[in-house]
């Protein structure tokens, strides 16, 4: 049996106890590590999951609320579309009974939808009247005669168009100043008794419509594109596209495109299909991861009637967890009071 003298004794009793708070200090702190390392991997994961579901579920809703706000027009167009006395009169242009029917109905009309313009061209005169709420049926005149050719393509296009309805986005010069009103214009093909009469053309405003969906959005968060049958951008949330000039559509092109190849392919597969006569597929909305720039997703959604569709792009949203951060804090406590626990014995 060895004695050891009390300073040995003393000296290793303090390494012994030195090696103890490393082990005591050491374990739990190295445990504190893998925790932080592997908590905050599964956090972020799970934090970009959900930031993905909602940044998609927004470019969704955003499209989803355009086709809400254009409600009013859709459902003028629907129901002048069935409307036998405006049918009748363009059938029978000369025939002023037919015409006075026909302008009180679309007084009726007007009180319900009075922000949208509408038009009436007649097919066998190839001439256009204007409506407004505020003519009397005396003002009610044609404002002229079809020209042909490539003024009045927009005409003939309707009248051969596979689709019930065409449509088209321009710029509106009111005639009491020089400033310039976008509209959403849509023409429509009448009937009557199995004969084509004519075509109903509706304008609504559309900063009335589109301001409503992305007005209250930060254009950092949402961004959304109106684009036609060939990808051109025809109305821009932001405001940085110039999508007009002097009245005239000048076709650009999405700028995100150019960095985000599965947004281009997303597009073009889109347009492809909307080109295809199966259009079933196109019902819900095609969501399309980014790749590159302030947006993390984008969604296509088709605009109901038409050859369009409304690309929507969305950031990825904040989303904080807060049962999984009060685990994951309460965790990271109990590791740390275990070390100085162990430290102090």
């Amino acid at each position: 049996m060895v004695i050891m003298n009390p300073k040995d004794l003393a000296k290793h009793t303090n390494r012994l106890a030195f090696r103890a708070s490393l082990l005591y200090l050491g374990l739990p702190l190295l445990a504190a590590g893998i925790f932080l390392l592997l908590g905050g991997i599964i956090y972020r994961s799970v934090l970009s999951e959900f930031s993905r579901r909602l940044a998609r579920q927004h470019s969704i809703e955003a499209a989803a609320n355009f086709q809400t706000s254009m409600h009013e027009h859709f459902v003028l167009m629907q129901q002048i579309s069935r409307s036998r006395t405006i049918s009748r009169w363009l059938a029978n242009e000369h025939d002023e009974q037919d015409k006075y029917n026909a302008f009180h109905e679309m007084m009726g009309f007007s009180v319900f939808a009075p922000h949208v313009r509408m038009m009436f061209t007649v097919y066998e005169s190839l001439r256009g009247y204007y409506f407004d709420a505020g003519l009397t049926f005396q003002e009610f005149l044609p404002w002229g005669q079809l020209a042909g050719g490539h003024i009045s393509q927009w005409f003939f296009d309707t009248m051969d168009a596979e689709a019930p309805f065409s449509f088209n986005i321009q710029r509106l010069r009111p005639e009491d100043d020089d400033s310039y009103v976008l509209y959403v214009w849509s023409n429509h093909r009448l009937y009557y008794e199995g004969n084509f009469v004519g075509v109903f053309t509706a304008g609504t405003p559309f900063e009335r419509v589109f301001n409503a969906v992305f007005g209250c959005y930060n254009v950092n968060h949402i961004r959304g594109y109106i684009i036609d049958q060939y990808g051109a951008v025809r109305a821009d949330s932001a405001k940085t596209l110039a999508v007009t000039e002097f009245g005239l559509p000048v076709f650009p092109a999405i700028p995100e495109r150019a960095y985000n190849p599965k947004l281009d392919q997303g597009i073009e597969d889109f347009l492809q299909m909307r080109a295809g006569l199966d259009r079933s597929a196109m019902n819900d909305p095609a969501a399309i991861p980014m790749s590159a720039g302030i947006y993390r997703y984008a969604s296509i959604s088709p605009i109901k009637g038409t050859d369009w569709a409304i690309v929507v792009l969305s950031n990825q949203a904040e989303i904080y967890d807060r049962r999984f951060i009060v685990l994951f804090i309460v965790i990271l406590v109990v590791l740390v009071l275990c070390s100085l626990v162990g430290v102090h014995l």
